[in-house]
């Protein structure tokens, strides 16, 4: 069984990059320095429905390796982990009654977290068999693997302990694991019994016993099935949702942000000179690279790499949005003003009347007869 279509471009979900984010600068990493590392902004970081691509999640995976094992002993990956971060997903994978339906649940819905790598169920008679391939290689694709097996280890505790003991068995099969510490340390992170799959990126935890269709554990139907449809419908949504790696995508989804904003300001954005009226190219530009974790020039330097102006991205999105947002009376021209970049109503008609030869209020009027 197939956890997602393929048509859907692989990507994860902005929400590992906090957890790592969390992990890292706890142990003292300073801020700043994730986000230069990462590629990822504090403002990208606040967004739970950005999702990342290959590009910036393998940026993530070489930070990894700088997490202090002790640091996975002493946080290990729980239900109020889960629950914290994804919180919606947490309250149907903790509220099924058997555990052959967590685990199929788990599946269906963890590209909501990430589909970069493959993630199998193949169901038998008498077991579960989840295969996990990870795109990447080495100690990146065993600590993803780790942090996957335990997630479901997590979410098949309580059933575990409802069955009794040995009713309901885990074993997990990790490649490039022959080293008997290294599989010692394994056991001792997933507390279950591990051993070498003997495939080179083939992983695999196996989830067998008599209870394990056994609805032994407390849950409650009514919230499972609304949790499974509001899921179902974001799963359904992925397919249509961009990946945010490329750069001018990223300069317009934090332009939109400003522009959306009710003071056009970012949380932490104090205003001064460049909150004034938005007709200054280089303050915008200052403040849309600061958002990103860049310098104004960097951000310059990396557009004119890909054949583009800044000037030109903000062009781009403005005619759309101006596109959209015209013909909607609900809406006054100052709103339309607001969020196409203007503080001012009269800002915005100089742009307009240069840019389209006519007043807004008047291309209003035509659009809306259209």
């Amino acid at each position: 069984m197939s956890c997602f279509s393929s048509d859907a471009p692989p990507s994860v979900s902005v929400v590992l990059g906090r957890v790592l984010r969390d992990v890292l600068t706890g142990q003292g990493m300073p801020v700043a320095e994730f986000q230069r590392r990462s590629g990822l902004s504090a403002h990208e970081l606040s967004q739970d429905g950005l999702r990342l691509g290959l590009d910036r999640h393998e940026r993530l995976r070489t930070l990894l390796p700088l997490i202090d094992p002790a640091e996975i002993d002493r946080a290990p990956i729980d239900r109020d982990g889960l629950a914290r971060y994804w919180p919606d997903l947490a309250a149907l994978w903790f509220n099924e009654p058997d555990a052959a339906r967590a685990v199929r649940e788990w599946v269906m819905f963890r590209p909501l977290i990430g589909s970069i790598d493959a993630v199998e169920l193949h169901e038998q008679p008498d077991q579960l068999v989840v295969t996990y391939r990870p795109v990447c290689a080495g100690a990146a694709a065993r600590q993803s693997v780790m942090a996957n097996f335990a997630m479901l280890r997590e979410l098949l505790r309580e059933h575990q302990t409802a069955a009794g003991t040995g009713a309901l068995r885990l074993q997990a099969e990790i490649a490039d694991i022959g080293l008997s510490r290294h599989r010692l340390a394994a056991q001792h992170q997933l507390q279950m019994p591990v051993r070498c799959s003997g495939q080179a990126d083939v992983h695999r935890l196996i989830v067998r016993g008599p209870a394990l269709r056994l609805a032994a554990a407390p849950s409650n139907p009514w919230l499972a099935e609304r949790s499974r449809a509001h899921l179902s419908a974001r799963l359904r949504q992925l397919l249509m949702q961009p990946v945010c790696d490329d750069l001018a995508a990223r300069v317009e989804q934090v332009l939109a942000a400003r522009w959306d904003a009710p003071d056009g300001l970012w949380p932490g954005d104090t205003g001064g000179s460049d909150a004034a009226e938005v007709d200054d190219a280089a303050a915008l530009q200052r403040a849309v690279a600061q958002a990103l974790g860049l310098s104004r020039w960097t951000l310059r330097r990396q557009l004119d790499a890909s054949g583009l102006a800044f000037a030109d991205v903000v062009e781009r999105l403005r005619g759309r949005r101006l596109q959209a947002l015209l013909p909607r009376t609900d809406l006054s021209l100052l709103d339309v003003a607001w969020r196409t970049g203007f503080r001012s109503a009269s800002a915005f008609s100089r742009y307009h009347r240069r840019r389209y030869g006519e007043a807004p209020s008047q291309r209003r009027r035509s659009l809306v007869e259209v």
